[in-house]
């Protein structure tokens, strides 16, 4: 079986677990139309849930497309590319630093991809494997009453 392979070549990769980013954003279920990978389309209709140990990524091909998510409006909003859905762990390869494609994505940046969990940011070079998983549940409260005003 062959792995989805990424399209294009995006700027950023969001890997999510709960409907909401950013103070409120659900890039999730906004970004429901356009595939960010050579997986299977039906990742257009998968749900988000938060209680369901699985993890969600997006991805973006342009720092606007994300800036573009604070509007809140359609079709304004809702320029994320959907990736992945699933209980991973899920494993992402780069490309080698010598291949072509590589070196014409991060020139720029001189190999460094910028990363950052859950507020962390770090710089790594020349990256060769991620893994992602989800690492635990935690308890919270959800009032079943509908907010008050």
């Amino acid at each position: 079986r062959r792995s989805a392979r990424l399209l294009g070549n995006p700027v950023t990769l969001i890997f999510l677990n709960i409907p909401s980013i950013a103070g409120g954003l659900n890039i999730w279920n906004w970004s429901s139309r356009k595939m960010g990978t050579t997986a299977a389309p039906d990742l257009l209709g998968a749900r988000q849930d938060f209680a369901d140990g699985k993890l969600e990524c997006l991805s973006y091909r342009s720092g606007i497309g994300y800036v573009l998510e604070q509007v809140r409006a359609p079709p304004i909003s809702g320029r994320g590319n959907r990736v992945y859905s699933g209980g991973g762990p899920l494993r992402l390869k780069f490309k080698s630093p010598a291949d072509e494609s590589f070196v014409k994505g991060t020139s720029h940046c001189k190999g460094r991809t910028y990363m950052q969990v859950d507020g962390e940011y770090f710089v790594v070079h020349e990256p060769d494997t991620i893994i992602v998983r989800h690492h635990c549940a935690i308890q919270v409260l959800v009032s079943c009453d509908p907010p008050s005003g």
